[in-house]
């Protein structure tokens, strides 16, 4: 078990590598690619909604594909070819290091999100919401991957 672990981090490493350099020799953003994108809703987003690659740095993507088998308290394991691909389309979509925090796999805790939500983290008492990781309950285009603070609405309760 242990040597498979250190296998799928060799390998989702690798593939950060290659796809950070190709990604940033480019000066134009690679385009998502639909399936891709598609296989990523409906495996992240079948429990959660699936957060945009931007909200992580690839550092992130990777911890978080590198520990699916204990995905925040659940088992979230994928086989290879799926894995690979998800880790290939958030790594190209993911954010900047500095802005999204680069070591962390909890988009609550990156720097930007912090910044954006300081007062309103305090809302996640109300039943509504609950959570921090709640987007929808606050931002209605989240699946959209819209998250205006503009059209945003905290809920009374």
């Amino acid at each position: 078990m242990r040597a498979t672990r250190i296998m799928l981090a060799i390998t989702v490493t690798a593939a950060v590598a290659v796809l950070a350099t190709a990604t940033t020799a480019h000066a134009t953003p690679v385009k998502p690619d639909p399936a891709a994108t598609a296989l990523y809703r409906k495996e992240c987003g079948s429990c959660h909604l699936a957060f945009p690659p931007r909200m992580l740095a690839a550092e992130g993507w990777t911890r978080i594909l590198g520990g699916l088998e204990r995905h925040f308290g659940q088992n979230a394991e994928l086989d290879a070819p799926t894995r690979d691909l998800l880790a290939a389309h958030l790594v190209a979509g993911a954010g900047d290091p500095g802005d999204a925090g680069s070591a962390s796999a909890r988009i609550t805790e990156t720097p930007w999100f912090r910044d954006e939500h300081g007062k309103a983290a305090r809302a996640v008492s109300r039943p509504s919401i609950r959570t921090l990781a709640n987007c929808a309950a606050c931002h209605p285009g989240a699946e959209a991957g819209d998250f205006d603070e503009h059209r945003a609405k905290i809920p009374r309760n």
